[in-house]
């Protein structure tokens, strides 16, 4: 309990191993940049956090998670696509001599079109498929606690997932470890996830 529980927290996170779990309310660009960060070292992260769009700092760390991706829907092939624009062009201009020429003209702009390939835009969690939770928040009926699960370790306590609150706000989070105890509050956040899944739908 104190001040300065940023100096408790980030360190624990920083060294976990197979798995984190963060269940806050409010988190920032920083603290989520160190989930992104271990997640790519092949961390099993979880977040679980609120929707809550007053807070502009907490809207724009959730918005910082998702990155846009081009994956390719059909390969393309260069050397094709680019035989296919030459022969679109030479058809172009033979088509002043030849009629057939028309013909390969046709041909080559198709092949130019189809060659070049088919990308389709997406945004992707970075965090990973699946492993981000959002909690709709209402008037009188937001997602208020704060759990760490770092490994075999549970943290409970009063400390939001952001820069300010671990460093200067007056804090406690209770550390407890034992792998029973961590299973049954991850069994109960996966039933409370659940839970508030189904109502709103």
């Amino acid at each position: 309990m104190g001040r300065g529980l940023w100096d408790d927290i980030i360190p624990k996170i920083k060294s976990a191993r197979p798995r984190i779990t963060v269940f806050s309310p409010w988190a920032s660009k920083e603290t989520l940049n160190i989930l992104v960060e271990k997640a790519s070292k092949g961390v099993d992260v979880m977040l679980y956090a609120s929707d809550d769009l007053s807070s502009r700092l907490h809207t724009d760390a959730l918005l910082s998670l998702f990155e846009t991706k081009k994956p390719v829907t059909r390969p393309g092939n260069k050397l094709l696509k680019y035989i296919g624009l030459l022969l679109f062009i030479l058809g172009l201009i033979a088509t002043l001599y030849l009629s057939i020429m028309i013909i390969v003209s046709i041909i080559g702009g198709l092949m130019y079109l189809y060659f070049q390939g088919k990308y389709k835009y997406r945004r992707v969690c970075k965090l990973g498929k699946g492993k981000l939770r959002i909690f709709h928040a209402e008037p009188l009926n937001i997602i208020h606690a704060k759990i760490y699960i770092i490994d075999n370790r549970v943290g409970i306590g009063s400390v939001n997932f952001t820069l300010t609150g671990p460093r200067n706000d007056l804090e406690v989070v209770l550390w407890i470890r034992d792998r029973k105890t961590t299973s049954k509050v991850l069994e109960r956040i996966s039933e409370i996830s659940k839970i508030e899944k189904s109502r709103h739908k």
